[in-house]
């Protein structure tokens, strides 16, 4: 996979996969849970919410 700032259809899948592996809506849409829970995993702490 290539970055190339473009959000298609590869990316909202990867979305999806990456909410339903810590348990957010997988609606695709990077909202603010997702993106906290991205951040959080960048961070090396679990993205999961308790």
């Amino acid at each position: 996979m290539f970055v190339t700032g473009y959000f298609g259809v590869q990316t909202e899948q990867i979305v999806i996969k990456f909410q339903q592996d810590n348990e957010l809506r997988p609606n695709g849409v990077v909202d603010s849970k997702t993106l906290n829970a991205i951040r959080a995993r960048i961070n090396g702490n679990s993205s999961r919410q308790q």
